[in-house]
C-alpha cells in the first residue's frame, strides 16, 4: 500500500426492498510500520600503503535511514591484518549515524584483502558487508658494498648504498678515524663509513 492519505467506499447489499444498496465513504492515512533501515558507506575501504609495524585507520559510516532505532549487534572482520575495536552493541536512532573504526596492521609486505560484516536488527538487511584492502610496505633495508674500505693511499674508493626495502631510504654519511698507524716509511689509515638511516 502507498504511504499517505487513502480514500475508498464500502458497499453493503441487502434484501431491503427500498434501499438494497448502501454506500459508506472511507478515509484514512496509511503510515509505515516503524522499522530501522541500515545504510553503510563506503562499501569498499582502501587503506593504501601502510608500513609494517604501523597501524592505519579508517572510518566506515553506519546510517539509520529508517524510523526506528537501529541496533548493531555484531561486527566481524575476516582478513589478515584487519580489525575493529567494536565491542558489544550500539543503538543508532532514526536519521542518525555511527562511525565505526577499522584498523589495518599489515602482517606482511604486499596486498592484503578482507571483509567486514555488520549484523543489525534490520529485518530486510540483517547482514551488510564491506570490502577491505591495503598494502603492507616493507621498511627500508640498507645494503652497503663493500662493508669495509682499506685505504693505504689517497684516492677515490667507490661505495655502493642500496635499498632492498619497500620505502624510501634516507641516509647520510660521516667518516671517523678509528685506527691510525705510523712508521718512517709509510702512513696508513683504516676507516669505516657508517650510514645513518
Amino acid at each position: 500500500e502507498e504511504i499517505g492519505d487513502q480514500v475508498g467506499t464500502l458497499t453493503i447489499n441487502s434484501n431491503d426492498p427500498i434501499n438494497d444498496e448502501v454506500t459508506v465513504n472511507l478515509t484514512g492515512t496509511c503510515i509505515p510500520i516503524p522499522a530501522p533501515i541500515i545504510s553503510v558507506e563506503p562499501e569498499f575501504i582502501d587503506f593504501g600503503g601502510v608500513a609494517l609495524n604501523e597501524i592505519g585507520d579508517e572510518i566506515i559510516v553506519i546510517n539509520n535511514i529508517g524510523n526506528a532505532n537501529l541496533i548493531v549487534t555484531d561486527v566481524s572482520v575476516v582478513g589478515d591484518g584487519f580489525s575493529t575495536p567494536f565491542n558489544g552493541e550500539v543503538s543508532v536512532p532514526p536519521n542518525e549515524r555511527f562511525d565505526l573504526a577499522i584498523l589495518f596492521n599489515p602482517p606482511h609486505g604486499g596486498e592484503c584483502a578482507g571483509t567486514l560484516t555488520i549484523t543489525s536488527n534490520d529485518n530486510n538487511n540483517a547482514e551488510v558487508t564491506a570490502e577491505l584492502g591495503g598494502t603492507g610496505l616493507i621498511p627500508p633495508v640498507i645494503v652497503i658494498d663493500p662493508e669495509e674500505i682499506l685505504a693505504f693511499e689517497s684516492g677515490e674508493y667507490p661505495l655502493t648504498i642500496g635499498n632492498e626495502g619497500g620505502l624510501d631510504l634516507e641516509w647520510s654519511t660521516s667518516v671517523a678515524e678509528i685506527e691510525q698507524e705510523r712508521d718512517l716509511s709509510n702512513r696508513s689509515v683504516r676507516g669505516t663509513m657508517n650510514p645513518n638511516i
